[in-house]
């Protein structure tokens, strides 16, 4: 009887923690997304921001420089 009552228990506690896992995975693939769809709107808005600088200014070295470490962080994010 008791130990029915302890394997009762622990098949439960074992489905309680599969059950965690399951949801700290769904978590996580969640929050990654978000994150990269976090980085993808910052950096567009940021590309705008640049182009519109080139635009203005083509010979401006702050204005290239600004381009090129967008370009950097991309790469860096994407890969």
């Amino acid at each position: 009887m008791i130990k029915d009552i302890l394997e009762s228990l622990s098949f439960i506690s074992s489905s309680f923690g599969l059950l965690a896992l399951v949801f700290a995975y769904k978590a996580y693939k969640t929050s990654f997304k978000q994150l990269n769809s976090s980085i993808i709107l910052s950096c567009a808005t940021r590309f705008h921001q640049v182009a519109k600088n080139l635009k203005q200014n083509p010979d401006d070295r702050f204005a290239i420089e600004d381009f090129y470490a967008l370009c950097n962080e991309e790469l860096f994010y994407f890969k």
